[in-house]
Formats: structure tokens, sequence, C-alpha cells
């Protein structure tokens, strides 16, 4: 008869030996788009798939691309035979050099990519803050808490939105982003105590004529 020896991080932490490091697949995460990752991030980073707030699509997605299991053309063509390795929208454009597919890339480096998150970001937050490549995919750090609760909810709308537009072969603009993140967030702060109240106490979309709950 087999003994259930239970929880092994329950285990771990009656036996006195709980572990402080950073996870794999954030590891493998912070190789991937050349960012520095310390403890606290890389917990709240695998945290965001496990939101309750998120829709099931949301949660599938962030949980694939902080575990590197996104189909980015790089990866599978690797394992497909002739299937391209070069970025999504690129290719659409017939952009002349050849850019790897990477997470990198995708989510942040493609001119296209580039050019609507800087119109959708001065948008959302009247050109108040700039979100460089490490407040993109690691996080912000403002004193307010909330603040940084509400980022992080406002970049995994727009990761979602650039991976969604690759699955359909669609070229993002300013106002898909516009159009998909009032749609994303409006739901979850009609649906989420969690999320009204850091949307309230941040600030962030006070003054902002366009969002409204």
């Amino acid at each position: 008869m087999r003994i259930r020896k239970g929880s092994k991080k329950f285990r771990k932490i009656l036996q006195g030996k709980t572990t402080h490091q950073i996870s794999s697949n954030i590891r493998k995460f912070s190789d991937l788009t050349d960012t520095i990752i310390n403890l606290d991030n890389s917990v709240r980073i695998n945290g965001h798939w496990s939101k309750n707030f998120y829709s099931n699509s949301m949660r599938t997605f962030l949980y694939k691309l902080h575990h590197n299991l996104l189909g980015l053309n790089s990866r599978v063509a690797n394992f497909v035979r002739n299937h391209p390795r070069t970025c999504t929208f690129c290719d659409i454009i017939r952009i002349r050099e050849e850019n790897p597919e990477t997470t990198k890339h995708l989510f942040f480096e493609c001119n296209i990519v580039e050019d609507c998150l800087r119109g959708f970001f001065n948008w959302c937050f009247n050109n108040a803050i700039m979100i460089g490549s490490r407040e993109f995919f690691v996080g912000t750090s403002f004193e307010n808490e909330n603040k940084n609760k509400t980022m992080d909810i406002v970049l995994c709308i727009a990761k979602k939105i650039i991976w969604e537009c690759k699955l359909r072969f669609c070229i993002p603009t300013v106002e898909i982003f516009k159009k998909c993140f009032l749609w994303e967030i409006k739901i979850m702060y009609k649906n989420s105590k969690f999320v009204r109240d850091c949307v309230t106490k941040s600030d962030l979309f006070l003054n902002h004529q366009e969002i409204r709950f």
C-alpha cells in the first residue's frame, strides 16, 4: 500500500528547508527578455497567471509566456519543417530584414509593436509614464503599490493583445489596443473588488477622459 507523503513544498517548510531562489522558468524568461529579475519580481511574475480576475484565455497565455511555452516562430521552426523563424508582423508588411520571432522582439522590439505600444501608453497615461523594456517585462516600482498592481494588469493586457494579433495575422494598431484594453479592463473592474480597489487607489486613470468604468 502506497504511503502518500503529502505536499513536497509543505514538507520542506516543516523540515526547515524553505527555498529562496528564482525559479528556473523565470531565469529563462530573464534571458529571453534581456532583463534582470530579482526574487521578489520572480514571485510576482510567476503569480500573474493564477489571478482569478483574469479570463481563462488570459491566464493560459500568461502561464505560457512566463514558462516559455508560446508558439513563437523561432521555436516552432525547430519542430516543423519549412516553418518561418521570422517575425509574423515583419513578414506581413514585407520588411526585408529577417528578424527572428523571439519573445523580446515580438512583444517589444518589433517596429510595428514598438510604435503601437508608445501610442497606447501615451494615450493610457497621458504621456506621464515612460515604459521601457524592463518595466514592460518585469513590472514597475512605484512607491504606491496599488499603482504597481494596476500597471501589472495593464501590461499583461497589452502583451495579450499583441499575441492575439499575431495569432490572427493582424497588424496591431493603437486603435486596436485602445478598444481591446477598454473591453478587458472594464470586465475585470466590474467583476473583481480587488481590481476596483487597485485601480481606484492607484489614481492612474483619475483624469483620463476616455477611460470610464
